[in-house]
């Protein structure tokens, strides 16, 4: 839960989720002490599609009025949470400890907690520094302050579920 608060403190959070019930999230994340920490929920029941379609990311990076160049995705799921991220435009990392997936090694992640590492996230006095690596999409460095004007810290969105999605 402290990674949780920590990345919290830098980047906006959200949660994308594929569920059948629209509280079932919020409500878990009641229940954990940490709904706070997050900015919005978004679940497949609200948005009538589920991950990997395009759709239910657009509707996170809506609500956190950011474009998908500014996001990261993490996620364990192949498909749900890295292709379809990536199709997206999105940053996305897969948690595969055990190395099932053909993704570069850059965005595969033991657990939730190698993302500070792997994301190559540093501190610096008033401000963040992502060194984000070339993606097919992408390839860029960012220096981002830690909060700018209307909370524009950088989003980190996450799938609610399975195993090492930041549950441990």
């Amino acid at each position: 839960m402290e990674l949780v608060g920590t990345l919290a403190d830098r980047f906006r959070l959200a949660v994308v989720t594929n569920t059948h019930k629209a509280d079932l999230v919020p409500r878990h994340l009641a229940a954990m002490g940490i709904a706070h920490h997050f900015d919005t929920v978004v679940t497949s029941i609200e948005v009538g599609w589920r991950k990997p379609h395009p759709a239910i990311y657009a509707t996170a990076l809506l609500r956190l009025g950011i474009t998908a160049g500014n996001a990261v995705f993490v996620g364990d799921s192949y498909a749900a949470d890295y292709a379809g991220p990536v199709a997206a435009g999105l940053t996305a990392f897969l948690i595969d400890p055990d190395e099932k997936h053909g993704v570069p090694p850059d965005r595969r992640l033991r657990s939730l907690f190698d993302l500070p590492h792997a994301w190559g996230l540093t501190r610096t006095p008033g401000q963040v520094t992502v060194d984000q690596p070339s993606l097919a999409t992408q390839s860029q460095r960012s220096v981002l302050p830690p909060t700018a004007p209307c909370d524009e810290r950088p989003a980190l969105a996450q799938p609610w579920g399975r195993g090492g999605t930041g549950t441990q």
